[in-house]
């Protein structure tokens, strides 16, 4: 072979070259990069755990009824907002689901209740319902057994309920 000691040559030094060169966790790129991916885990964890966290009920007098487990991209949902002015804040959690289910039972919930009867035929009551908070700090009562970060509400502390 004419050339194999040039080949040799570029092969050994292109070798050489690989073996010298700095890991990439090493070069300052790697480096930024693995402290921005830190600062993002630890953030999206922070903010996980802030979002995700059960919350207590801050305004208990305004308990808000659901028709269906869903809530529009503009933050409105299909149901009633009830108020609750019994004076015990406590209770009026504590019957907040009942307070709805009379809601479903008078028939103010069906979809194809009309706003401007006067009589309205019952309605079908839920087999289940979850109670979550809302972003204001009141209670919301959605039919079924959902998730409420579904919907992106708050679980309801179920320790405390509510705050005073």
């Amino acid at each position: 072979m004419p050339h194999s000691v040039e080949i040799e040559h570029a092969v050994l030094s292109r070798m050489r070259a690989d073996l010298t060169r700095p890991r990439w966790w090493h070069t300052v790129w790697g480096r930024v990069a693995i402290v921005t991916s830190v600062f993002a885990v630890g953030g999206l964890a922070v903010a996980g755990t802030i979002w995700l966290s059960d919350e207590p009920v801050t305004q208990p007098m305004v308990v808000h009824c659901f028709a269906q487990a869903a809530i529009h991209a503009d933050g409105t949902y299909e149901g009633v907002a009830v108020a609750m002015s019994d004076g015990n804040a406590a209770e009026a959690i504590d019957n907040a689901q009942q307070t709805c289910a009379d809601v479903w039972a008078s028939g103010a919930l069906d979809p194809s209740h009309d706003p401007l009867a006067t009589d309205l035929p019952p309605g079908v009551v839920p087999d289940a319902f979850t109670t979550c908070v809302m972003s204001d700090g009141t209670a919301a009562v959605i039919p079924g057994r959902i998730s409420c970060l579904r919907l992106k509400l708050h679980p309801l502390d179920s320790q405390s309920g509510v705050q005073q």
